[in-house]
Parts: C-alpha cells; sequence; structure tokens
C-alpha cells in the first residue's frame, strides 16, 4: 500500500511525521518485513516488539495516509508483543536476574571509575585569557578526558 500511495500523485509529495516521506517509510516497513520474515518462511519472534512499535508510530503520527487494516495490525502486534516483551529479558526470576547483572554491571563500573577519576583529577586547566574573550567566567576550571 505505501508503494501505491508513492505512485499516486495525490500523495507524491507529502512530508509525514518527522519530515519522513513515502520512501523512508517503505524502506522502513520492507527491512522489518526482510527481518521479521526468513527465508526458510518461518518468522523470526523477537522482532515483534519492533513490529509494534512501528506501527504504533504509524498509528499514532501517519494515520492520515488511512492504510487498509491499519488498526487490525496495531491490535494483532500489541497482542502478540503483550506476551513477546516481558520475556525479552528472561522468562525465570533467575533468568532476569543475571541479564540484569549483565547489562548492569560494567554500567555501575564505567560510572565508578568516572566518579573516581574526577576526584582524583589534581590537574587543572584553565581557559587560555587570550581565547577567553567574551566569557562570563574566563578564570573556571575547564576539564578534558
Amino acid at each position: 500500500q505505501i508503494r501505491q500511495r508513492m505512485e499516486d500523485t495525490k500523495y507524491k509529495h507529502i512530508i509525514l511525521y518527522h519530515s519522513e516521506t513515502l520512501e523512508l517509510m517503505h524502506r522502513r516497513w520492507a527491512k522489518l518485513e526482510k527481518d521479521f520474515k526468513l527465508k526458510s518462511g518461518q518468522f523470526d519472534i523477537s522482532k515483534i516488539p519492533d513490529v509494534y512499535d512501528c506501527i504504533k508510530y504509524d498509528v499514532m503520527h501517519n494515520s492520515g495516509l488511512n492504510f487498509d487494516n491499519m488498526m487490525e495490525l496495531y491490535t494483532l502486534s500489541k497482542s502478540l508483543a503483550d506476551v513477546v516483551i516481558p520475556q525479552e529479558y528472561g522468562i525465570m526470576q533467575q533468568e532476569k536476574l543475571e541479564i540484569a547483572q549483565a547489562i548492569c554491571t560494567p554500567l555501575l563500573k564505567k560510572i565508578r571509575a568516572d566518579l573516581q577519576r574526577t576526584q582524583e583529577d589534581d590537574t587543572v586547566n584553565r581557559l587560555n585569557p587570550k581565547y577567553s574573550r567574551g566569557i562570563l567566567s574566563p578564570d573556571r576550571h575547564v576539564r578534558t578526558r
């Protein structure tokens, strides 16, 4: 249906939400279809949240295009996403904890290292007065990495 709208002169120069064009919309859906439907004819259920996000976006922002079955696709993908999304990060409590630890541990280590680096950093860099014209506080410290 997107391809038909692209060929219709009535929709030829339509600009969608956030300046998206019909061509970009078509590419977005074509990639999603390619990723969702595998060459074997089976479907990659890990892409269901992506389908849901994409149709939800279009329902909210591009519903003026009045595509057939848009609301039906939204309803069906939402029903599937409601089952799949909660299981993305594990099914059992232990799995969820292990996944959360794998994600959060490196992040917390990075935050701690950054905080320690800023506390231990005794070197102070100041703006060169030659380049600080027009700056309200030219004597302020400048942090670099």
